[in-house]
C-alpha cells in the first residue's frame, strides 16, 4: 500500500482533518460561485435574446386596398372567396350604402364590411385569418362582421 495516502498518525491526525475540512469548505464555495456566476449569465442571456415585440398588422396593402385587388382581378378568385361574381358585390354594396344600412367610416369603406361579413359567411373563414387578411383587429372584424350581419337580417 501507498503510505502517502494515508492519514498521518498521532498529533497530526487532528490538523490533517481541519485541512481536510478545511478544503472541502473552499471547494464548496467556489462551486456555489460558479454556479451563481452561471445562473447570472444564463438569466442575462436570456433577458438580452428576448424577441422584440412586432407589429402584428404591418401589410403594405390595406384591408380596403385588398378588396379593390380582388374585384379588379381574375372573377374566379373573387367568387371562390365570397362565392359572388364582382358585379353582383358591387350592386350589393351599392344597394346598402344608399339605402344608408351601412356607412363608410374612418377605417372601413362599405366594401370592406361587406367582403369581411361575405368571406366569414361564404368560405367559413375564421375571424382571425380574416383579421390578418385585411389588417384590421379581430375586435373590429368581429364587430362589422355583427353589424352588417343585422343589416342583412332586417
Amino acid at each position: 500500500m501507498d503510505d502517502d495516502n494515508l492519514p498521518p498518525e498521532d498529533d497530526q491526525n487532528d490538523s490533517y482533518y481541519d485541512n481536510v475540512a478545511s478544503n472541502r469548505t473552499n471547494n464548496n464555495r467556489r462551486c456555489n460561485r460558479a454556479l451563481a456566476l452561471a445562473v447570472v449569465a444564463v438569466a442575462a442571456h436570456r433577458l438580452n435574446s428576448r424577441r422584440q415585440p412586432q407589429p402584428m398588422h404591418n401589410s403594405i396593402p390595406t384591408g380596403s386596398m385588398r378588396v379593390e385587388e380582388l374585384l379588379n382581378g381574375h372573377e374566379e378568385i373573387i367568387q371562390g372567396m365570397i362565392s359572388m361574381k364582382a358585379e353582383t358585390f358591387r350592386s350589393l354594396s351599392n344597394l346598402l350604402a344608399s339605402r344608408g344600412l351601412l356607412n363608410t367610416t374612418r377605417y372601413l369603406n362599405v366594401n370592406e364590411q361587406l367582403f369581411i361579413f361575405l368571406s366569414i359567411c361564404a368560405r367559413g373563414e375564421t375571424n382571425r385569418h380574416i383579421s390578418y387578411l385585411f389588417q384590421h383587429s379581430v375586435e373590429t372584424t368581429s364587430r362589422w362582421f355583427y353589424k352588417v350581419l343585422q343589416v342583412i337580417a332586417r
